[in-house]
């Protein structure tokens, strides 16, 4: 048993974040799209592939036609060094303790797995609408001190959007889009465990059903969260994109599991739901975009294009002394496409690189990104290292 728990403890370092906040991010969607991170992360004025849906609703009046038939997203994150340091050592539980102990001291232990897809389906059309239904498996676990809290949850999505677009004449084109995610996570579980206690019961063996099972809080949370975006662009290569992000929340969350089995009555039950309703939060997104003249590459370049984005520019006006230091808000990237099927991108997100190449055969996508993340306020506080690849079917 010991050796099994380790194993899986060392399974989350090394699958460490499918959660870590990857990609394109909507709402309480992530892990959906490789093909971003690469880039400098999700730029609301691209609206080159399906995904415009979840970058910015305005943009789906200019992206055409998209059909995604199906998508899974993997995503490898964190203190990559001190994993395969782990696996070397032949999963030893002492070194397994004393690496898990090292991190928690510098504050590193932040790990996460999710699984996006493969039910990742839905369509983007030329009149301006775009849907997609997504599913994904979310295990995130987060140590800063010798506390552990542990959640698991099963995230599925409902997502549709639109964009309309307004012709200004030599003015350009003005889109406006708004887009709606029905969400729910079925069950969600969490859990908050001591290492002094966990780590002894791994190496000792000591009663690992109570250190690991005991105050699981289980529950299902629903809700429905309005993106609204702006679109512009102008002389066939300049973009612009405004997108306020979750602008309108509401959530519903339902009883815990202790509460369902002590509470048989249903409206007993209802004492322990809780709804929250939220107006005029989330983030206001602005982004610029540049399409690079390739006609002196024969077509060989068969596209280029550059993004710059200034996220969540409301916390730039808070006085607020937990916000985020606003280098971390910048995204900055490139994507160059060789003979329409070929691609390395380039970015710096969150003030660390990011790179990543993409191969298209036909209507399948194979995307591979690296990048760096910062989990802290500033940067270089607590950086984590990611790894993210996806194979889907788009055309």
């Amino acid at each position: 048993m010991k050796k099994i728990i380790s194993i899986l403890l060392i399974l989350c370092v090394i699958g460490a974040v499918f959660a870590a906040d990857n990609t394109v991010v909507f709402n309480g969607l992530t892990a959906i799209d490789s093909r971003s991170p690469a880039m400098g992360g999700s730029h609301v004025a691209d609206t080159s592939d399906y995904f415009t849906l979840l970058r910015n609703p305005a943009g789906l009046a200019f992206s055409g036609r998209h059909n995604l038939i199906g998508q899974t997203n993997i995503t490898i994150g964190g203190p990559l060094e001190e994993a395969l340091g782990m696996v070397t050592s032949g999963f030893d539980e002492s070194q397994l303790m004393s690496t898990a102990m090292g991190l928690i001291s510098q504050n590193k232990l932040n790990l996460g797995i999710n699984l996006g897809g493969p039910i990742a389906f839905g369509g983007t059309y030329k009149n301006g609408f775009g849907w997609g239904l997504f599913e994904q498996v979310v295990v995130g676990m987060v140590a800063p001190s010798t506390t552990v809290k542990i959640n698991l949850e099963l995230d599925a999505d409902l997502v549709f959007g639109y964009g309309h677009k307004f012709d200004l004449g030599e003015y350009g084109t003005l889109a406006a889009g708004i887009s709606t995610d029905i969400y729910g996570q079925v069950p969600y579980l969490k859990a908050q465990k001591n290492l002094l206690t966990m780590l002894p019961a791994i190496a000792g063996g000591g009663d690992m059903t109570d250190a690991l099972l005991s105050g699981i809080n289980c529950c299902s949370t629903s809700g429905v969260n309005v993106n609204a975006g702006l679109q512009y662009e102008v002389l066939d290569f300049l973009s612009a994109g405004l997108v306020w992000n979750n602008f309108f929340n509401y959530t519903k969350k339902t009883p815990n599991l202790d509460d369902i089995f002590d509470n048989l009555d249903p409206a007993a039950l209802l004492a322990f739901s809780e709804s929250s309703t939220s107006v005029a939060t989330g983030s206001l997104d602005l982004g610029v975009g540049f399409d690079i003249p390739t006609f002196w590459s024969l077509g060989i370049i068969s596209d280029w294009t550059a993004y710059a984005d200034m996220r969540d520019l409301v916390q730039l006006f808070k006085n607020d002394a937990t916000k985020r230091n606003p280098m971390l808000n910048l995204g900055i990237g490139t994507e160059l496409t060789l003979l329409k099927c070929i691609s390395a991108r380039l970015g710096i997100n969150d003030s660390y690189l990011t790179a990543g190449i993409g191969l298209r055969l036909l209507g399948i996508h194979i995307d591979a990104s690296l990048y760096g993340k910062e989990l802290g306020v500033e940067p270089g506080a607590t950086p984590q290292l990611n790894a993210s690849v996806a194979i889907g079917i788009r055309h």
